[in-house]
């Protein structure tokens, strides 16, 4: 992933000696640049510069700011062994963009990758503080899909792990394409239903992919979005186990809609995508990303 450097200057620094954490924090503002951050630890609070290592803002950019290898000022008694993340934002009153919580997730899964890192916590797990607000979506931002109740009781997750194969089935009289990860799931589909085979590989990392079912058109639906799921949801669909997950960057699933159907139909297949645009589908993009 793509950090860039936001140059900010530091007073006397002392080396972190171990890393053993990745401490998480909202930055308490709606807008917040590095500068900004830079400014309030440096003028507001008399430190050597700004607190956290990184910082992600709501359109998925991310600045590295306190070098990686100093000891931070974003945890009293926990940043000896730390690396302090801050999320742009006011997460006790606002809601998390998409883009920012994907790049939130690649950020703490590089540091995990490079560090060896197994614990991410909030700031409110180290100290009595509301940071990073109650409305930070931790799960998603740090990666963890429990096969629990999630979201409300909107879902169940059951996701592999690894990559393993995606398999899709397709019924003709609804116009129904059916994906699932589970191989017992997709032998067990009643026989109106044609097994393609495998569409792609999933991954246990990346966002999840709802999966949601019309009992109307008898067509299924899925979607990384969670308004999107959960205003299906709210119109009447059933939100079904999820069975995998997107990759973030990888091979991309794309997807198109039926408008005489209805369907949405979903592809890694360029060519199948490509066909079905000229056939008078419409084009909606890349859904998520499958992994090669």
């Amino acid at each position: 992933m793509r950090v860039i450097d936001a140059n900010l200057p530091f007073g006397s620094l002392s080396r972190r000696s171990a890393t053993n954490r990745i401490i998480v924090h909202h930055a308490e503002a709606s807008t917040a640049s590095p500068e900004d951050i830079q400014r309030w630890h440096v003028e507001g609070r008399g430190w050597a510069g700004a607190g956290y290592h990184f910082l992600v803002r709501k359109d998925g950019t991310v600045y590295s700011m306190r070098p990686e290898w100093a000891i931070g000022a974003h945890a009293e008694g926990s940043n000896y062994d730390s690396i302090g993340i801050c999320f742009e934002g006011d997460y006790m009153r606002e809601k998390m963009p998409q883009t920012q919580i994907l790049a939130g997730r690649d950020l703490i899964t590089m540091l995990k990758a490079k560090y060896g890192i197994e614990t991410v916590l909030r700031h409110k797990d180290v100290l009595d503080t509301n940071c990073p607000g109650d409305n930070f979506p931790f799960e998603e931002v740090v990666g963890l899909y429990p096969n629990t109740e999630k979201e409300g009781d909107l879902i169940r997750i059951d996701i592999p792990t690894g990559t393993y194969p995606v398999y899709r089935a397709y019924r003709a009289d609804t116009d129904d394409h059916f994906l699932t990860a589970s191989e017992a799931e997709y032998e067990a589909l009643p026989e109106n239903y044609s097994r393609e085979g495998v569409a792609f590989m999933g991954a246990d990392r990346g966002s999840v992919v709802y999966r949601l079912y019309n009992p109307n058109a008898g067509q299924h639906h899925y979607t990384v979005n969670y308004d999107e799921a959960s205003n299906l949801v709210k119109a009447g669909w059933t939100a079904e186990t999820v069975t995998f997950a997107d990759m973030r960057y990888g091979k991309p699933v794309y997807r198109v809609y039926n408008p005489n159907t209805g369907a949405h139909h979903f592809t890694a297949d360029e060519s199948e995508w490509s066909a079905l645009v000229d056939a008078g589908w419409t084009n909606e993009g890349i859904a998520w990303q499958a992994a090669d």
